[in-house]
């Protein structure tokens, strides 16, 4: 197995695009959220609010949520995030961006969901991810994408973040 760096994308130029997406459609954040999933989604929901601080002048709340639990296609959970669901705010009346960084099949999103409606029912829910990568097995499309990337199946795709890896890529296995 080979690893390919993908050169022609920055994290930080990903995480501005998904930025100014959010902010043309709710200029004022009054209402929005940010949930990222963990592991990853967590650290880009972290990096999005920094980017509308910075952009605004707004704090957005972050939350993450552990959605592997809600997940109907894995039998073995024991590479569950040892982190715990932590949503500190309310959800009602508000706008959730859900977070992730990369988008496959969608079941993870679908899991995420499930997750979601443990809590009170928010206005709306957006789906934000840095990469789409495609081959979707179920009914599910980011309203906020980065960059949309062509991969085969079998292939692995991995965000490497300063935060957890100690370095910044994004490679394709």
């Amino acid at each position: 197995m080979t690893n390919t760096s993908v050169s022609n994308l920055d994290i930080d130029s990903l995480v501005s695009s998904v930025s100014q997406k959010v902010l043309k459609d709710f200029p004022s954040l009054d209402q929005v959220v940010l949930v990222g999933m963990l592991p990853r989604g967590v650290i880009v929901a972290k990096r999005i609010a920094k980017e509308l601080l910075k952009e605004t002048q707004i704090k957005v709340s972050v939350g993450q949520l552990e959605s592997t639990l809600f997940r109907d296609d894995i039998l073995d959970q024991s590479f569950i995030s040892l982190e715990k669901t932590d949503i500190p705010f309310s959800l009602k009346n508000k706008v959730v961006i859900l977070i992730n960084d990369i988008l496959f099949e969608g079941r993870g999103i679908r899991g995420a969901l499930n997750g979601l409606t443990e809590f009170e029912t928010p206005t709306c829910i957006k789906l934000a991810v840095l990469l789409d990568r495609g081959h979707r097995k179920l009914p599910i499309a980011p309203d906020y994408v980065g960059q949309v990337i062509e991969t085969n199946h079998s292939d692995k795709v991995e965000i490497k973040f300063l935060e957890i890896d100690g370095e910044e890529n994004i490679l394709i296995l």
